[in-house]
């Protein structure tokens, strides 16, 4: 057997050009395959870990629905305590919103629309912080926490009329922005009066383009800022007084197991409310990017095929090349095994051979490269674009190696079948 290795090792050696050529063939093959294939895995991966970490697989949105022309089903403290009553769900948060216009202190000419999301302390303690801290009930005056996108809302009208944005051409870095202030003008009272709110930090979510604040604090300065006490969103009674208990704009209902989402979000409906999860979002993008992947992979295993078929043409013209030798080794009585599996293991060497050579070639395109890259042009530090799975790189190299050795066949069967007098004639 190593007698059989040392030749078929000898005679690639000897048909350099054309070892390499093949051999180059299989690595174009094999970086396709990973390539593609890592890639499908790292947004999958990236997609989903987006998803698990903003919650939202276990989340439901509540909000009121009209019952008939006069009555509403609010979302009200009655409310939370009904929802936290279903089997499944493991908090409910209610939540408020406030419409603000926030222009940054240092460079007002930057600025932008956002909702102010107000929620409940122990929602915002299950939020990863990448900068900062998270907001205190601090009186009447919230602070901010805005999300991993803030700085790209912040956009300024050029006299060329182009929009450019704060964090690309002001910021250096997204922490200059904690514990700076925002001039913050809302519609509550009729003078549009400015008034300063602080960003306390920033979370964790890439995507992320909210802002984020206690829910009591902003409750209070919307009650303190509202015109005789009347906040424009909270509904009014017949008598056209705000109700005495708050209104909440909506709730989040978490759950326990993400599998029990859809049904638990029709028990809900079920009970009056409006209700809506992103688990149908989310498994639509799962298949797409699982659809993708398997697209790339096929792309990557034509590739792959195409340097199988220069296998069996390398190896077909070497039997030829090479009928001198062949007889000669019949002739000192050499088996047509032997000489089968002497052919199979030069092809399976170059498939060896090109099969690593495109691994190490792929590794060192994604980490060099690919993710340094995505990190640059999409700003996102935590995304890695590619991710080759162990699984997909042992599977590639033994499907190189495979594939050459049954692009052997033929060749090698060729060989066998020829007899030493044919040979000599």
């Amino acid at each position: 057997m190593f007698f059989i290795w040392k030749m078929s090792y000898a005679h690639l050696k000897v048909t350099k050009l054309r070892t390499i050529l093949t051999v180059a063939g299989i690595v174009i093959g094999t970086i396709s395959v990973l390539a593609m294939t890592s890639i499908g895995t790292g947004v999958s991966d990236y997609i989903t870990r987006l998803q698990e970490s903003e919650g939202s697989i276990h989340e439901i949105t509540v909000t009121a629905r009209q019952a008939n022309e006069s009555t509403t089903k609010e979302i009200d403290s009655a409310a939370i305590r009904e929802l936290k009553k279903l089997s499944g769900v493991s908090n409910v948060y209610p939540v408020t919103y406030c419409s603000m216009y926030l222009e940054y202190l240092d460079n007002d000419k930057f600025g932008t629309y956002a909702t102010v999301i107000g929620v409940p302390a122990e929602y915002l303690q299950s939020m990863d912080l990448a900068l900062g801290e998270l907001p205190k009930d601090s009186g009447i005056r919230p602070e901010l926490l805005i999300g991993g996108y803030f700085p790209e809302e912040l956009k300024v009208n050029s006299t060329s009329g182009y929009t450019f944005s704060l964090a690309d051409y002001y910021f250096h870095d997204d922490s200059e922005l904690i514990g700076k202030g925002f001039s913050a003008r809302d519609s509550f009272n009729d003078s549009e009066e400015a008034y300063h709110l602080n960003v306390s930090g920033m979370t964790a979510r890439s995507f992320d383009p909210n802002v984020y604040t206690e829910i009591n604090t902003l409750i209070r300065m919307m009650k303190f800022r509202a015109d005789d006490g009347i906040v424009p969103t909270q509904p009014l009674d017949s008598n056209g007084f705000p109700y005495a208990e708050w209104i909440y704009d909506s709730a989040i209902v978490q759950v326990e197991d993400p599998d029990q989402v859809e049904n638990i979000t029709n028990m809900i409906r079920n009970i009056g409310y409006s209700a809506e999860n992103h688990l149908a979002i989310y498994q639509t993008i799962k298949k797409i990017t699982d659809t993708a992947m398997l697209a790339f992979g096929g792309i990557g295993l034509i590739a792959l095929i195409v340097a199988v078929i220069g296998i069996v043409n390398t190896m077909s013209t070497a039997i030829y090349d090479r009928r001198q030798e062949i007889c000669l080794l019949k002739l000192l009585g050499c088996d047509k095994d032997d000489l089968l599996l002497l052919i199979l293991t030069e092809s399976s060497l170059m498939g060896l051979t090109g099969g690593v050579v495109g691994l190490l070639l792929t590794l060192l395109g994604i980490y060099l490269i690919i993710n340094p890259a995505a990190h640059m042009l999409l700003k996102l530090n935590d995304l890695q674009l590619a991710r080759m799975p162990l699984s997909a790189a042992v599977l590639t190299i033994l499907g190189a190696v495979l594939i050459s050795v049954i692009a052997g066949i033929y060749p090698a069967h060729m060989a066998r079948k020829m007899s030493a007098t044919e040979l000599l004639n």
